[in-house]
């Protein structure tokens, strides 16, 4: 334990993490926190002012173009900052390059599914439970709109939520302490997934370790190299293999 803790008090020193300004990993944080409760709920208002389509979609349907069509607004929002802010442009264009650090995000993505199914294993043994709402919601849209929902966790939310709490966050939060940036990071992450108003706590809180696995991993991987393509890939590679399972389930179903 010690040996990780001074690993995680020293990563500064290696200067791998990009020196971008603490207003813009503010930002870049807020608009991954906040900006995608707006986009939705604009999104959802736009669709609103044709109440005949929406019924017509029917719940499954609506949730699975509601969540594809919010997440692909913030990913071009994300891509046009990417392209706009010169500091995160150079990071990238060096980052794309380093091609074990992309490499490594495949390794990365497997441990993080390794470890999430391992957990589920021994939870569902210990503690039977149900998926959390968050993850049934998911589901539900994704038995309307597999495709959809594919690419939205797959591709879109991937690079969303890592540049919000990867270079925002986790970045924000090692400026002050390597530490802080690891935990703050890990828990937000895990936070975003939990339904604090499900009838359900108890459940709700089973799966949570399951989050918090995700949330150790994929900050481990931007940790690694200070890559973003790193931990990008990790979870784009974790989110697909989830999609892989969803689809052999409603095969065996």
């Amino acid at each position: 334990m010690k040996k990780i803790i001074d690993y995680f008090k020293n990563f500064n020193k290696e200067k791998k993490l990009e020196n971008f300004s603490i207003i813009f990993l503010i930002l870049a944080f807020l608009l991954g926190y906040i900006g995608l409760s707006i986009l939705a709920i604009i999104v959802e208002g736009c669709f609103y002012l044709a109440p005949d389509i929406v019924e017509g979609l029917g719940e499954a349907n609506f949730s699975a173009i509601h969540l594809f069509t919010t997440y692909l607004l913030l990913t071009i929002i994300v891509i046009i900052i990417s392209i706009s802010y010169k500091p995160l442009t150079d990071a990238l264009k060096k980052q794309i390059k380093d091609k074990p650090a992309l490499i490594e995000g495949l390794s990365f993505g497997a441990i993080a599914l390794a470890l999430s199914m391992g957990y589920s294993v021994i939870s569902s043994m210990l503690f039977p439970h149900d998926s959390n709402n968050n993850q049934q919601g998911i589901e539900l849209a994704f038995e309307a709109q597999p495709l959809l929902i594919a690419i939205s966790v797959s591709v879109f939310a991937p690079i969303c939520e890592e540049f919000s709490y990867r270079i925002g966050l986790l970045g924000a939060c090692s400026k002050k302490s390597n530490i802080v940036g690891f935990l703050v990071s890990m828990l937000i992450f895990a936070l975003i997934h939990f339904d604090f108003m499900a009838e359900d706590i108890v459940n709700e809180l089973i799966n949570l370790p399951g989050y918090l696995i995700g949330g150790i991993v994929l900050a481990c991987a931007y940790f690694k190299r200070g890559n973003i393509f790193t931990s990008v890939i990790a979870h784009s590679v974790y989110n697909f293999c989830q999609t892989l399972l969803m689809i052999l389930g409603a095969i065996l179903a």
